[in-house]
């Protein structure tokens, strides 16, 4: 057991100088108390390897854990041994780490053999097992936690991780209290040094009170999508049944009001004459009243159609319906404008209604243009957000975007009938008609700086 020879890096892992090693005795670094059988090692060391382990305080410097590996010199067993030691301090300290780490954890921690059977479990699974003895499952097959469909995942995993992949599943469990357990299991292979797989690694999470919140939130979305359902059911009810409301009243109140009109018209023909001025401007304002009226009831009755109406989707020509439409609108105004029409795609839509959205919107750029010395009306479309955007552009008297959430609403209006005629159902029946088609309508303008529409179909 005498030292013959000692390189500087053993000097320097002893803190001895090295001229104090050569002839002194190497049991000085054991711990007869932990290393009784040292003269033994020694002479098994004459003929085979043998690896030992100790910890060794040099002076002034903390504790060393040393590996050992004691081999004969020559294979004539002369008597001489090697002695080569590795530093594997930081290595133990990490192994501690982790071995702490793995007892704290408050996952189940498991490690199995091939066959799949319980060699290790950590004290993090006592709380998830709701045990006090971890042995009674070592040395027993791992699946026998699982039943049914989850240990046939379970089985599924083993072979997965087997084969060098990592194995997955979500699997439930009931304690032997009797608490309903639910799991998400990742299971690894364990490398040896020679890098084939000799080891499984289970680490099983507890999720229940995931799964519970989520089957909790999932009753609730299903409760709150049936009382959406009742909730559409009673609002489309309530909207086929106003409909039908303003339909009717709308439609009763053509007849008196045509009588109305009559008689104000009878009245002027045949005693306008020996009426004072006042009586024959009472007589014209009903007139003039009842015929306004006249077309707001008309107007309304449209409205009212369209929500009754289905749709029918066919294909329509844009660009000839917007010459149609053009052709229509110079019949009733007196179109000065320069209108600019780029290449319109084909839509499936409602031909008619198509029509009377263009109609609509032309009429509005027209209308609100008129007062401008040069006015220009453009119509093309954009692609924004990989969708098709039809484009009416004026250079007209424009609105206040502050009160642009009212432009679509029945009777809504932004200028006064004394600056431009109008009833404010024309965009209300443009939003219906694209809404009914899954569209948006939307337009943006500035005061005195034009206006422009744009919608998209679905």
């Amino acid at each position: 057991g005498i030292i013959l020879f000692s390189n500087r890096r053993f000097a320097e892992m002893m803190n001895i100088p090295l001229e104090q090693l050569t002839g002194s005795i190497f049991s000085r670094f054991f711990d007869p108390s932990k290393h009784a059988d040292y003269k033994l090692l020694l002479k098994q060391a004459l003929t085979k390897r043998i690896i030992r382990e100790l910890i060794y305080k040099p002076k002034e410097k903390e504790t060393l854990c040393l590996r050992l590996s004691f081999s004969p010199l020559t294979p004539e067993a002369t008597g001489d041994i090697c002695v080569l030691i590795m530093d594997i301090t930081e290595l133990k300290q990490n192994e501690e780490f982790t071995n702490r780490m793995i007892a704290s954890s408050q996952d189940c921690i498991k490690v199995l053999d091939l066959e799949g059977n319980l060699l290790f479990i950590n004290e993090g699974a006592k709380k998830m097992l709701e045990i006090e003895d971890l042995n009674c499952y070592l040395n027993k097959p791992w699946i026998n936690l699982w039943n049914g469909k989850d240990r046939k995942e379970a089985m599924e995993a083993i072979v997965k991780a087997k084969e060098g992949h990592s194995g997955l599943f979500t699997g439930f469990y009931e304690t032997e209290k009797g608490t309903p357990k639910w799991w998400d299991v990742i299971i690894t292979p364990i490398l040896n040094a020679e890098g084939n797989i000799d080891r499984l690694l289970s680490v099983s999470r507890d999720i229940t009170e995931r799964i519970k919140n989520e089957n909790e939130i999932k009753s609730l979305n299903e409760s709150l999508e049936l009382k959406i359902e009742e909730r559409t059911r009673q609002l489309e009810t309530t909207n086929k049944e106003l409909e039908s409301f303003s339909y009717s009243v709308s439609h009763d109140l053509r007849a008196p009001l045509r009588a109305v009109n009559s008689y104000a018209q009878i009245m002027i023909e045949e005693y306008g004459k020996v009426l004072e001025e006042d009586g024959r401007n009472i007589l014209e304002s009903i007139r003039y009243n009842g015929e306004k009226m006249g077309r707001l009831i008309d107007e309304l009755l449209a409205f009212s159609k369209l929500g009754r109406k289905e749709p029918e989707r066919q294909s329509v020509n844009m660009n000839q319906l917007l010459n149609k439409v053009l052709a229509d609108l110079g019949e009733h105004y007196s179109i000065n404008a320069t209108i600019k029409i780029g290449i319109l795609p084909d839509v499936q839509a409602d031909n008619v209604m198509m029509y009377q959205v263009l109609y609509n919107l032309l009429s509005n750029a027209v209308k609100y243009s008129s007062k401008k010395e040069n006015p220009i009306i453009e119509v093309f479309t954009e692609q924004k957000n990989d969708k098709t955007v039809f484009v009416i552009k004026d250079n007209g008297v424009g609105f206040d975007m502050e009160y642009a959430d009212k432009l679509f609403g029945v009777f809504q209006r932004l200028h006064s009938e004394k600056q431009f005629e109008g009833n404010g159902v024309g965009l209300a029946i443009v939003h219906r008609i694209i809404t009914k088609f899954g569209g948006q309508v939307w337009g943006e303008a500035k005061e005195d700086k034009g206006a422009t529409f744009y919608f998209t179909l679905n």
